[in-house]
């Protein structure tokens, strides 16, 4: 099980992230800037998504008997664990982007973005569109930039050619 630090590491401190953020977010909620239902909320379905995601992960990688998780990965996809791979990270940046863009994921996100940042909680606001667009670049740049990265560096996915 090369890959058992998909569950044994990442999770826990996404986790750990996750409960830091809802001891930092308190005093937005007795402030009346979110409501404890909406802080629960999103913290909940932000840990089921990138928990789901982050174990999706971890089965494909298993399940390809590769050691090496770039061979996987490789754009365009040449075996069906890097479809896979590529289909969870799709659906990954999908979901977030479908989140903030139609189900007011952004404003949520905008009110709560003080507790998930360094300094203080209260007195700094961020913009919502700021976020909406900050965060969907992010969520769609960060795979492109794998991508990109394998185009102009090919000596990372050069021993892989047997997938």
């Amino acid at each position: 099980m090369p890959h058992l630090f998909l569950i044994l590491f990442i999770i826990p401190v996404s986790g750990i992230n996750l409960l830091i953020g809802r001891y930092r977010a308190a005093p937005l909620v007795n402030a009346g800037r979110i409501t404890q239902r909406e802080l629960n909320g999103f913290l909940w379905r932000a840990f089921a998504l990138l928990g789901s995601a982050f174990v999706g992960f971890w089965v494909v990688l298993e399940l390809s008997h590769q050691a090496n998780m770039i061979c996987v990965m490789i754009f365009p996809p040449r075996s069906s664990a890097g479809y896979a791979l590529w289909f969870i990270q799709a659906g990954l940046s999908g979901t977030i982007v479908y989140w903030l863009w139609f189900r007011n994921g952004s404003d949520l996100l905008a009110r709560l973005a003080p507790a998930f940042t360094r300094g203080a909680v209260i007195g700094r606001e961020y913009s919502v569109s700021r976020v909406k667009y900050l965060v969907s670049a992010f969520v769609l740049g960060a795979p492109l930039l794998n991508i990109a990265t394998q185009v102009a560096q090919p000596v990372l996915t050069s021993g892989c050619e047997n997938i």
